[in-house]
């Protein structure tokens, strides 16, 4: 038996990172080389730098006019010269004594220091009068105020949220560079489960453990590409296990135990697979598994729902990640692990790469 700490460090250190591949920030886009799927929820493969300040160029933060904050003092006067809307810049330049009627986002005229709101002036055809004192850089956005050159704006490893999309595209990047997708196969052992929806028999149980691993791996970035339930029968669980092996991960619920008809480990050493962690230090969920069948890494966690669901924050979760986006670390390991408590599961999904 080993700790926590140290699983979750064995885990890491056997899963590999994915090659990463190129997703549209936009579900809806098809026009470039990417599948058309959303970036959204997944994990950066690499660094993004913004590439122009944000805002681009000084502008004015309210409707109102452009004026030289040295003119306004309450009840100046002032001619208005020309109009400055939001879009293409017509080259303005504002001198003493005059204004520029100005719009939210609208391109500050040259000579121009400030804005005066359009509700502390009072209009008179060409002629406003100043309702307030105004001070330089009143109602300006400054170039670069939100967002200046080389400025990180996304780290390799991060989720990809909504707000780092917006973020992507004011910057002009249509795709990003998101970790290699991590299949999943999912097996539920044991006689006593019935699937949702069926009728149950005397002495059987709802298989809930599959919805949830279904779950937190979707939670990941991982795809569930298969999940099944499997008798306590050697025959039935080695084939489910051979027709697992070729995805990235294997999550085998229940059966990890000693018992009798706990048949797990048996049947995975027929099958030549190597067995790197068996039980760790942590409670609920002491008999946890971990090893490699082929290409394909597996995850055994106990049967027990809880205990479960506070394993594949563990462990498992950190592997999913890891492959995935390390393997995972594009999408950022500790998927199956930091969702059992699954963080090793996870934080594997997302450091894996191959």
């Amino acid at each position: 038996m080993i700790s926590e700490a140290d699983a979750r460090a064995k885990i890491l250190e056997a899963v590999r990172l994915l090659p990463p591949r190129k997703m549209s920030i936009l579900s809806a886009s098809r026009t470039d080389s990417s599948r058309g799927e959303e970036a959204l929820d997944h994990f950066a493969a690499e660094d993004y730098f913004a590439r122009l300040p944000l805002p681009m160029f000084d502008n004015s933060a309210m409707d109102g006019y452009a004026v030289i904050a040295s003119d306004c003092k309450k009840g100046a006067r002032l001619r208005v010269i020309s109009e400055q809307p939001a879009g293409v810049d017509r080259k303005l330049r504002v001198s003493n004594g005059k204004t520029v009627r100005i719009f939210t986002g609208a391109p500050m005229p040259a000579g121009a220091d400030a804005v005066v709101m359009q509700e502390d002036v009072t209009r008179t055809d060409d002629e406003i009068v100043i309702k307030v004192d105004v001070e330089v850089d009143d109602f300006v956005r400054k170039r670069g105020c939100d967002l200046g050159e080389g400025q990180k704006i996304l780290g390799k490893g991060d989720r990809i949220v909504a707000t780092k999309l917006a973020l992507l595209a004011s910057q002009g990047f249509a795709q990003v560079s998101v970790g290699g997708e991590v299949r999943a196969a999912i097996i539920s052992t044991g006689d006593e489960l019935a699937k949702p929806g069926a009728k149950i028999q005397p002495g059987q149980i709802y298989d809930s453990n599959s919805v949830l691993l279904q779950s937190l791996l979707k939670r990941s970035g991982a795809v569930a590409a298969s999940a099944e339930n499997c008798n306590d029968d050697g025959d039935s669980l080695r084939a489910a296990m051979q027709r697992a092996a070729g995805n990235e991960i294997l999550i085998v619920s229940g059966g990890v135990s000693v018992g009798e008809h706990d048949l797990v480990q048996k049947t995975l050493r027929d099958l030549g697979a190597t067995i790197d962690i068996w039980r760790v230090a942590i409670k609920p969920g002491k008999p946890f598994l971990f090893g490699q069948l082929g290409r394909c890494f597996v995850f055994g966690l106990p049967g027990n729902p809880v205990s479960r669901s506070d394993e594949r924050r563990r462990p498992g979760t950190l592997s999913s990640r890891k492959t995935r986006e390390r393997k995972f670390r594009a999408h950022r390991p500790a998927g199956i692990a930091r969702a059992f408590r699954l963080e090793p599961i996870e934080r594997a999904l997302a450091s894996w790469d191959r």
